[in-house]
């Protein structure tokens, strides 16, 4: 029995979702025969999913189109809770920049790594 739906599962993907690692430049997928990158064609990344099993390597978060998540603003003292849209050209700057996050934490931490909080 194929268990890579499961995989999928416990990763935060779905099956042929493509996907970057954290600190990463190639996209990836999991699929019914395993994990794929992206480089002209699809290749085999076996060892890249053993690294993403045992937690060595990480899958950045972006959020799904409609998702709530935080948004940080330099001219805001509070995140923001909104609606992401990944066909917004704001939305996606954004999320290039590192200014939205999946939790309120995260988005704390983030403003005052950028020197915007105390």
């Amino acid at each position: 029995m194929n268990k890579m739906k499961e995989v999928a599962e416990m990763l935060g993907v779905e099956l042929g979702e493509e996907f970057y690692l954290k600190k990463g430049y190639f996209k990836y997928k999991l699929v019914q025969s395993g994990l794929l990158f992206k480089d002209g064609g699809w290749y085999n990344a076996s060892i890249t999913l053993v690294e993403l099993l045992s937690g060595e390597k990480e899958i950045e978060w972006k959020p799904k189109d409609g998702e709530q998540c935080w948004f940080i603003y330099a001219d805001i003292q509070e995140p923001q809770f909104e609606t992401f849209s990944d066909t917004a050209y704001h939305d996606n700057i954004l999320l290039s920049r590192g200014l939205i996050t999946k939790t309120y934490q995260e988005a704390i931490k983030r403003m005052r790594e950028l020197g915007w909080l105390e």
